[in-house]
């Protein structure tokens, strides 16, 4: 890419509001085309980039809409996350971690100890009197 086509590519980033660091594979002449749209594929890391050429005449036989100019990969977020959104919720992200670790703790309680089991038996012992008079019997 020439220094023409690199001042384009840098407008196109700052209009879209992508990050600096980009991966940009280049179908077609940048310098051919009047304005760019982008579409996005997977938002976090992959965009393609329409653009409209500068005459509205037929070029090549490719019609006057949109043609596809490029493909644009960020390579950084999909590697890193953005460290700023779990600082600005860590008070959210902590309180679910222990509703999660109480819910375990409860869970397991409520599953290993049969609480029922042994409020019923103090209350109607006529019907458990075996299991506790086991020994004696």
């Amino acid at each position: 890419m020439d220094k023409t086509q690199n001042r384009i590519l840098k407008d196109i980033i700052d209009k879209f509001k992508l990050p600096i660091k980009i991966k940009f594979i280049q179908f077609r002449n940048l310098r051919e085309f009047k304005y760019f749209t982008i579409e996005r594929i997977n938002p976090t890391h992959r965009i393609i980039l329409f653009g409209k050429l500068k005459n509205n005449k037929c070029k090549n036989h490719v019609p006057k809409g949109f043609i596809k100019v490029g493909e644009i990969i960020i390579p950084c977020i999909t590697l890193f996350f953005n460290l700023q959104l779990i600082v600005d919720y860590i008070n959210i992200i902590c309180l679910f971690f222990n509703l999660f670790f109480v819910f375990n703790i409860l869970f397991y309680y409520s599953i290993n100890l049969n609480f029922l089991k042994v409020l019923y038996v103090n209350w109607n012992r006529r019907f458990f009197w075996r299991w506790e008079n086991s020994l004696f019997s």
